[in-house]
């Protein structure tokens, strides 16, 4: 999802020198407009069962085994994401209580160059879990029959990833299944919609959904930390945490 060129060629150059593409797949990128996304997703270049990966230029992508994660993960879910959560009570859903969250992705620290840590969110012993409500967005994956049929709100269109959050809801709604697999490798960053249009989208959400309006002493921020050297040793020590 990403207007500039230079930012999509940057990411498509990454992901194909960096991404292990399992035999028989090919891969393709668009680049495509939140705004016409609903046209491309039903255009001829599509196939229902393409698996699409929903991509903003804000997101990283740090392990070689994240495409091979993203197809076995579609094939016990409909819609994947890398962090989400069992419910949606608050707006602020990622500040809800720890074991209702489910995830974990890449955390870039600048005490030193190189140095990371993976957050791991919930009390789950697998990286995958089924079940969710909600997902983050920034980075979701879906085959293009589900992104079909469960359409994106118009509205949200301008609010950054609160459009992916708002439509990963009403899928789980339509009985699709939501799940989060936290050892995608992914590395969040922030938003690139301005404040205005995001305050606007928050203010929609939490009206037509009745979310909660989180008050910041009630916040829950805890993740389990797992620090390394580089992306590649933090890859190494979560898939370690889930294989224990």
């Amino acid at each position: 999802m990403c207007d500039a060129a230079e930012a999509f060629n940057q990411a498509k150059a990454h992901i194909e020198q960096l991404c292990l593409l399992p035999s028989g797949c090919t891969l393709r990128f668009s680049r495509v407009k939140v705004a016409d996304f609903s046209g491309f997703i039903r255009s001829p270049e599509v196939s229902l069962d393409d698996a699409v990966v929903l991509l903003r230029p804000h997101m990283q992508i740090a392990s070689a085994s994240f495409i091979v994660e993203i197809l076995a993960a579609l094939e016990v879910g409909d819609v994947v994401g890398f962090y989400g959560a069992r419910e949606w009570i608050r707006l602020d859903w990622h500040l809800q209580s720890f074991e209702t969250k489910a995830g974990g992705y890449l955390f870039l620290s600048g005490e030193r160059e190189g140095y990371c840590e993976y957050r791991v969110m919930g009390i789950e012993s697998t990286p995958i879990t089924p079940g969710l409500a909600v997902l983050s967005g920034g980075i979701m994956a879906a085959r293009a029959q589900t992104l079909q049929e469960v359409e994106f709100d118009p509205i949200l269109a301008e609010a950054g990833s609160l459009w992916e959050q708002a439509w990963s809801f009403e899928a789980g709604k339509r009985r699709f299944r939501v799940i989060a697999h936290a050892a995608l490798g992914v590395v969040p960053a922030g938003e690139t919609a301005s404040a205005v249009e995001m305050t606007a989208g928050r203010t929609y959400l939490a009206d037509q959904y009745g979310l909660q309006v989180l008050d910041v002493d009630d916040a829950d921020t805890q993740s389990l930390s797992l620090p390394a050297e580089s992306a590649e040793k933090a890859m190494d020590a979560v898939r370690t945490y889930f294989a224990a």
